[in-house]
C-alpha cells in the first residue's frame, strides 16, 4: 500500500474487501488495519494543517475523528475508483 500512488488500481483490490468487512461487521480490528494502512497519510496531513490547529493533541484528534467519519460513509458499491483518494 506505501508504493505508488493513489490511483494504482491494485490499491483498490486490497482496500474493497476491507472496506467492505469494515462496513459489515462490527469488529473493531478493521478500523486498526485502515489506520495502519492510512498513518503515513494521516500523519501528511496532521503535518499539512499544523497552521489550522497548533495544537497537536486537539489536531490528532480532529484527523482521527474526520478519518473515522469518512470511513463509516464510504460505500463500496456506490463508490468508484480510487478508493484512497475518497479517503485523503
Amino acid at each position: 500500500m506505501r508504493e505508488g500512488t493513489s490511483q494504482d488500481p491494485r490499491k483498490d483490490e486490497v482496500l474493497r474487501p476491507i472496506f467492505t468487512a469494515h462496513a459489515t461487521e462490527p469488529d473493531p480490528h478493521w478500523r486498526t488495519i485502515l489506520l495502519v494502512i492510512f498513518w503515513p497519510a494521516l500523519e501528511s496531513i496532521h503535518y499539512q494543517k499544523r497552521d489550522w490547529e497548533p495544537d497537536q493533541e486537539e489536531r490528532w484528534q480532529n484527523i482521527g475523528w474526520k478519518f473515522f467519519q469518512v470511513l463509516s460513509r464510504i460505500d463500496v458499491e456506490q463508490r468508484p475508483s480510487p478508493l484512497v483518494q475518497k479517503v485523503f
